[in-house]
């Protein structure tokens, strides 16, 4: 077995070093950056030379030297001769929108701009929509993707590759040229948000190599993590409606960790990789930023946080005290602070320590979010502990207490479970 370990080892370290870590941006952040219309938004600003970005042509004419390539005829395009700012969602007579349309004195540059979705849009209409309103000018029919696929017929594909390194070559002359501002900074993290998305989309051929010469392997390490799953729930279970039929109750943790995630959760159904609950809480966990939060529902959600981190890799005791409407949380023995709100454990019958459903609470993977760490013991008490003995346990660690204690997960009496 241990070979088997060094082997899986071997392919994750090569599978690490064909996918480095990503830089992040503002808009991956907000988790939104593959959206077309919000880029399709910024994309028409930078194409637009009078803006106040204060990059002049850099991306029209980038744009243009792209398109170029195909149809060498638009090179001579005056640039100077906009009647138009750059449209956004122009809408035809059918109640379709076409992404951009920029318009001159003598011809008319229209952009379909694709990131995700495939190229089904209606161009046929799009075309004739253009053709009868700018009958006398020249068209440019244009479309803009990740991998320039698929180009509808008698419509020009340019790649987002080739667009922002065209960018990339052309700027150099308006760093130069001008003081650094915000502008130039956003349309940097912009490059870096399509980069990233192109990353998601495209597969070289290094990767496609890799995966099949470990298909195999890959295939093993995929039944591990399932069994692991089900190993984890199967074993951290804690008995139905125990906290569900409570309102007068403390929950008890130790726990030592340097990642994140739910240390004690309720659902109303049984915690499965596969399952969706209707109703969820994670009472306790490490949250992405590293603090302790901790409540159980009371209408909303607004759990009482730490102000100090604890993904620190120390050992760390913690207490929720219930006593009908007010939770008070404890960390190593301090007030860490309160909440008001009647409790409300709704039809949530289902507990489990190691990991919790979290869509919709901050600082969490918005999923089933395993804790990553170490669990000493988790005890659940039939009354609101006093804060004199929740520091003599945090001081003393000590588990020999256990009057009133309806369960108890104690790794001094069962195996360790590292989660």
């Amino acid at each position: 077995m241990k070979e088997k370990i060094e082997q899986y080892k071997e392919i994750l370290n090569k599978l690490q070093v064909l996918q480095p870590p990503e830089e992040k941006n503002i808009f991956s952040l907000g988790g939104k950056g593959h959206y077309e219309n919000p880029i399709s938004d910024i994309l028409a600003f930078y194409l637009d030379k009078n803006e106040e970005h204060g990059l002049q042509d850099l991306c029209i004419r980038s744009y243009i030297e792209c398109v170029s390539k195909s149809q060498n005829t638009i090179k001579s395009l005056p640039l100077d001769q906009f009647i138009s700012r750059p449209c956004r969602e122009v809408v035809t007579e059918k109640n379709k929108r076409i992404d951009i349309l920029i318009e001159g004195n003598t011809w008319v540059l229209i952009i379909e701009n694709k990131i995700w979705h495939n190229k089904n849009n209606p161009f046929v209409e799009y075309e004739e929509y253009v053709r009868t309103k700018y009958n006398n000018k020249t068209i440019y029919l244009t479309v803009l993707s990740p991998l320039n696929k698929d180009t509808p017929a008698g419509w020009i594909g340019v790649s987002y590759d080739e667009f922002i390194n065209t960018i990339t070559n052309n700027i150099g002359r308006f760093i130069l040229g001008s003081s650094l501002n915000k502008w130039i900074i956003l349309l940097r993290e912009f490059i870096l948000n399509i980069k990233s998305e192109l990353r998601l989309l495209t597969m070289d051929n290094q990767v496609s190599d890799f995966i099949e010469d470990n298909i195999k392997k890959i295939r093993e390490l995929r039944d591990i993590e399932k069994s692991h799953c089900e190993f984890i729930f199967s074993n951290a279970n804690i008995d139905d409606d125990l906290i569900k039929s409570k309102d007068i109750i403390s929950i008890e943790i130790m726990f030592k960790t340097k990642n994140d995630g739910v240390l004690i959760g309720y659902e109303n159904i049984p915690s499965s990789r596969s399952s969706t609950p209707s109703s969820y809480v994670p009472i306790m966990f490490v949250g992405t930023d590293g603090k302790l939060r901790s409540q159980l529902w009371n209408g909303r959600v607004n759990p009482i946080t730490s102000k100090e981190t604890v993904n620190d890799g120390n050992w760390h005791h913690a207490v929720l005290v219930v006593n009908k409407d007010i939770q008070v949380l404890y960390l190593d023995g301090d007030k860490v602070g309160k909440l008001d709100g009647k409790i409300n454990n709704l039809d949530m019958s289902k507990n489990q320590w190691g990991t919790g459903f979290c869509s919709g609470w901050g600082f969490t993977n918005g999923y089933w979010f395993r804790f990553k760490g170490e669990i000493a013991w988790v005890r659940i008490w039939d009354r609101p502990l006093e804060e004199e003995k929740i520091k003599h346990i945090s001081q003393h660690e000590s588990l020999s207490i256990k009057e009133d204690v309806l369960y108890l997960y104690d790794s001094k009496l069962k195996p360790l479970l590292r989660c």
